[in-house]
């Protein structure tokens, strides 16, 4: 299959010029005449991960932390690569386990609809090994901190690139089957649906609408993450996931960054009777989870916790159901039974519905 895929890679143009960071600069700033393209994406661009082509036409990945401590703090376990197709869209996310129990995630995409994404995705499955670079801003200044390469097998690659394949040789119509929706009343949804724990996903909200510049842009973007997570939940190599039932919901709260600071947050909320679907217990599941995968690759991501939505005043809006996706009607009798649930569940506790 790879072969194949050879057959498709296109030709791009490369600057000789541009090297690597290499055993010579670790330790040392990167000069910014000689690395302008890095300083580049990540002042001008705010990226902190992203794959990077040299004058060789090698990939490589550019992850940038805030200061050198946050990379002792964050790599210091095993690495792990995973990788996601929507679309024409590639998703590598470079897992590092530090902490099993909350891994830290950093999604590359590879936008395949564009020739340098194409050829970069199928480089990456040509390559015998990958370069990670590990960088971290020292003022005006990014400090090669460290670098290491990573391998996978080559079944893996061969089931990555058969996707790939899949993925660019799918028709429209097959798209639009794909994305097949239907509507749904709050009244349709049993009452142990909406009482059911899960998995939030924080999003600093604030920081997003700076970025994006508009509340109809940064909800584009989010709606567009959940839907590419529920096809990739409908593509599910396991039944048990492909055949679950979940529910998504979204609500505001107050709370605090990355960094610490006060912000704004958007949760994105998951709840299932199956607890497999929100629940990361080792290295091995991270494949097995869109969710963390896609929700990551928002820029503004910020953690993931345990709640019971119906506490919190959120409001579901996507159910999810045997493949079958619908999306809740957002009309007054939502409101009016999620308060009355919340009475008679959460009976003398003040009622976010009513407020």
């Amino acid at each position: 299959m790879i072969q194949k895929l050879r057959d498709m890679k296109p030709a791009i143009s490369t600057d000789p010029k541009l090297a690597s960071p290499d055993q010579e600069t670790m330790g040392d700033s990167l000069s910014p005449d000689r690395f302008s393209d890095i300083y580049r994406v990540a002042q001008d661009e705010g990226l902190s991960y992203f794959y990077r082509i040299d004058g060789t036409g090698q990939v490589s990945f550019m992850i940038i932390f805030d200061h050198i401590d946050d990379f002792a703090e964050s790599t210091s376990g095993q690495v792990y690569l995973e990788f996601e197709i929507y679309q024409k869209q590639l998703l590598a996310v470079i897992w590092t386990m530090t902490d099993p129990s909350h891994p830290l995630g950093f999604p590359v995409k590879f936008d395949m609809s564009r020739e340098e994404g194409l050829f970069g995705a199928i480089q990456l499955l040509e390559q015998d090994e990958t370069w990670i670079h590990y960088l971290a801003w020292q003022d005006d200044d990014l400090i090669h901190v460290f670098s290491e390469a990573i391998t996978f097998a080559d079944s893996d690659k061969e089931n990555v690139a058969e996707n790939i394949w899949n993925a660019l040789n799918q028709s429209e119509t097959e798209e639009q089957t794909q994305n097949a929706v239907s509507l749904l009343t709050i009244d349709q949804l049993d009452e142990d649906d909406l009482c059911q724990n899960g998995m939030e996903y924080l999003l600093d909200y604030d920081a997003m609408l700076r970025r994006l510049g508009q509340e109809e842009k940064a909800r584009e973007q989010v709606m567009g993450t959940v839907s590419r997570i529920l096809e990739v939940m409908r593509r599910h190599p396991k039944a048990m996931f492909r055949e679950s039932s979940l529910t998504i919901w979204v609500g505001e709260k107050k709370g605090t960054n990355r960094s610490g600071k006060k912000t704004r947050l958007l949760s994105l909320a998951v709840t299932s009777d199956t607890a497999q679907l929100y629940q990361l217990n080792q290295v091995e599941d991270m494949d097995e989870h869109p969710f963390y995968t896609f929700f990551l690759a928002i820029p503004e991501f910020v953690r993931t916790g345990k709640i019971t939505p119906l506490v919190t005043g959120a409001y579901p809006i996507i159910h999810y159901q045997n493949g079958q996706i619908s999306y809740l009607e957002p009309d007054e009798q939502v409101k009016v039974r999620l308060a009355q649930l919340f009475d008679s569940r959460y009976s003398g506790e003040d009622n976010p519905y009513r407020e």
